[in-house]
């Protein structure tokens, strides 16, 4: 994605698209089981990654060859140096957000305004989810309304999962405290992509709460979500 934003390049054709299945094989110990985000991007800054046209992912488990290969050719290795990364950095979002305008948001939300891409991880099974609620005050969120959104985190530890956030919207606001009052630390939320297709959420995407990254809510919820997004 970054290099295409850089080059002005076409992000929809197989040779302009890094292949998961490449960096995904590097680190999974031969095993068809999770991987952590870090590991991945130790991986693409020592070999880089190859394109998907160059190492298609099948998509299936089987045969077990589609999470255990890799490519014999040395010319994909070779072309695959070519998409290094130099350095990753993690955006530290520990302090308390008492509302959209808050600070600590900040590069997190010039990042995504500048075409960059966030990632996470989580505890999926431990998300609360809820519609998106409309606001009275203003239209802005008006074509948001009745999507899904993680109001908070239920504390459970369950079930890891990446996600890349991939914009943000202050005007959006669901209920938390089911008040039936727009506070201030109900409103805004970061939109997350997922991985499970367009019949998954609101077309494959998420709303995540701002609320829902603080350990504890400002209006009176326990949350333990992630605190740190990884931009690639």
């Amino acid at each position: 994605h970054m290099v295409n934003l850089q080059r002005g390049r076409n992000g929809s054709l197989a040779e302009n698209i890094c292949s998961p299945k490449w960096t995904y094989n590097l680190v999974n110990n031969g095993l068809n089981k999770g991987s952590f985000i870090k590991t991945n991007l130790s991986a693409i800054q020592s070999v880089g990654v190859a394109s998907l046209k160059d190492f298609p992912y099948v998509g299936s488990t089987y045969p077990d060859t589609n999470y255990k290969e890799w490519a014999s050719d040395a010319s994909i290795w070779k072309k695959a140096q070519n998409y290094t990364i130099d350095t990753y950095s993690i955006i530290n979002m520990s302090s308390h957000i008492s509302g959209p305008k808050d600070s600590v948001l900040n590069v997190a939300k010039a990042k995504l305004a500048n075409g960059y891409l966030l990632t996470f991880s989580t505890y999926w099974y431990s998300w609360v989810l809820d519609r998106v609620d409309n606001d009275p005050n203003t239209s802005s969120d008006d074509n948001y309304v009745g999507q899904w959104i993680c109001k908070y985190n239920d504390d459970t530890y369950s079930g890891g999962h990446a996600l890349t956030v991939v914009g943000y919207n202050d005007d959006v606001w669901v209920d938390i405290n089911n008040n039936g009052i727009v506070d201030q630390g109900e409103k805004g939320a970061f939109k997350i992509a997922n991985s499970w297709g367009t019949s998954s959420g609101n077309k494959g995407f998420y709303w995540l709460s701002y609320d829902a990254l603080n350990k504890v809510s400002e209006v009176g919820r326990i949350q333990n979500l992630s605190s740190s997004f990884k931009p690639l």
